[in-house]
């Protein structure tokens, strides 16, 4: 769920850039810091999950809407059109 105003729905790259920035302040750390030391490798593993409702009927769109809201994937009923 997201706090009421969230603009995460309104702008998912917003999302997206901050993952990616605050894995470039983490390597960058680690490189300056600690590989040296350690000797050791960064990576990175993007999850991106997509649904979609089966069909265009009302019946199929709310039945997405619930799994979404139920998985944990944080949509807003509001963003989608009945």
């Amino acid at each position: 769920m997201h706090a009421t105003g969230s603009l995460i729905l309104k702008s998912p790259h917003r999302v997206g850039h901050n993952v990616i920035l605050s894995h470039a302040y983490a390597v960058k750390l680690y490189r300056e810091e600690f590989k040296g030391v350690q000797g050791g490798q960064v990576g990175i593993t993007l999850n991106g999950d997509w649904a979609m409702p089966y069909d265009d009927s009302p019946q199929s769109r709310r039945e997405f809407f619930d799994l979404v809201r139920c998985e944990g994937l944080g949509s807003d009923r509001a963003s989608l059109p009945f």
